[in-house]
């Protein structure tokens, strides 16, 4: 957790891990990745970013939460096979901030390159 200096009374929210609906992500294919978070103080607010290297276009993530639990919603389109970086930064409204990243291997559409995908996806860092 960050508290920024100055900041008082509420703490930055605890993100759990970034969950890919599918075990086989492919190039062209939309994927939906997802992380859910929770913050000590129910009143508060949320927002999300999220960034992912593989330099294809990313709609923005979505927030939806209730009395300080909820989830970020994100479906990305890679546009190339590889491995890449995942991260997702949940702020609360005083500007409290936490973030989490996952690496995430996309095939190449072949049989052999989705049962590796598959194995490949994993959570590297929290």
């Amino acid at each position: 957790m960050l508290l920024r200096p100055g900041m008082q009374g509420s703490a930055a929210p605890v993100l759990g891990p970034i969950v890919a609906a599918s075990d086989a992500l492919a190039p062209g294919v939309p994927g939906d990745l997802t992380v859910a978070f929770t913050d000590t103080n129910a009143s508060e607010t949320h927002t999300a970013s999220a960034s992912i290297d593989d330099a294809c276009p990313s709609a923005p993530p979505v927030v939806r939460e209730v009395r300080g639990n909820g989830e970020v919603n994100l479906r990305h389109t890679f546009c190339q096979a590889g491995s890449f970086t995942v991260r997702v930064k949940v702020t609360d409204r005083a500007g409290n901030a936490t973030e989490v990243h996952r690496m995430l291997s996309v095939g190449d559409g072949s049989a052999s390159a989705s049962a590796s995908s598959a194995r490949a996806l994993r959570t590297l860092a929290q």
